[in-house]
This record gives structure tokens, C-alpha cells and sequence, in this order.
């Protein structure tokens, strides 16, 4: 084999390597990317449970328009609190507001959003920590 051979199959080489791990990368932010919506549809989903709780009455097991006295098992089923997306809790509750953080299960810096739920059933998701791997 000639040098200009050898170059060429050293310069394959090095393209591949390189498209594989750009490729890899890509694998991992859209995989992370995925996560973030999946936490934020279970957030939604909470936050549906719980204006759904502010407007049943007390003897139905709701707040009768309240959230005050509002806990987590309110929300719904225990075993969506901890699945395969995060980890799900009530970080505030007060009579017109409620906030439910959840936590990603994925990255060495998990994602953590905040979903807002107001008096009227009006939802504000923001993020608070980006994930990173």
C-alpha cells in the first residue's frame, strides 16, 4: 500500500470515530429532551387531579374550592408519585394555589420543573434546574 492509501484509510478512521460520537451525543440531549416532556405531561396530568380536588365538595373528598387541605395522595394514583419519568411532590399548598415540583430521573443533574396550578385551573410549568449528563 502506498502512503496516499494509508492516509485515507487514517482519515476514514477518524470521520467515523467522530460521527459516532456526535451521534452518541445527540442520542443522549434528545433522550433528556424526552424526559423533560415527560415530566412535564405528568405535571399536567397532577395538576388536573388537583383542580379537580378544589372543586369537589368535602363530602366528596374534595377542598369544596379550596386546596388548603390538599396532600398527595389527593392527586391520585400513589405509584405515579415515583415512576419511570421522576419523582413527583407538593412543595406548596395554599387556599387558591398550588405548586407541585417533579424531579427527573435522568442525567448526573436531573431535570426539576414547577408546575403552578391557580384558583381558576390555570397551569404555569417552569423549569428550575436543566438537566445535564
Amino acid at each position: 500500500m502506498g502512503q496516499q492509501q494509508i492516509l485515507l484509510i487514517v482519515i476514514g478512521v477518524i470521520l467515523i470515530a467522530v460521527a459516532v460520537g456526535v451521534g452518541a451525543q445527540l442520542f443522549r440531549d434528545q433522550a433528556l429532551d424526552g424526559n423533560q416532556d415527560d415530566i412535564r405531561s405528568d405535571l399536567i396530568w397532577f395538576a388536573e387531579r388537583a383542580f379537580k380536588y378544589r372543586m369537589m365538595t368535602i363530602v366528596m373528598g374534595g377542598g369544596s374550592g379550596s386546596y388548603a387541605n390538599m396532600t398527595e395522595s389527593d392527586l391520585g394514583i400513589p405509584d405515579m408519585l415515583d415512576n419511570e419519568h421522576g419523582t413527583y411532590e407538593l412543595v406548596s399548598v395554599e387556599a387558591d394555589e398550588v405548586i407541585i415540583q417533579g424531579t427527573g430521573k435522568m442525567g448526573s443533574t436531573p431535570w426539576i420543573l414547577q408546575c403552578t396550578v391557580d384558583s381558576g385551573g390555570h397551569k404555569t410549568i417552569v423549569t428550575t434546574q436543566e438537566a445535564r449528563y
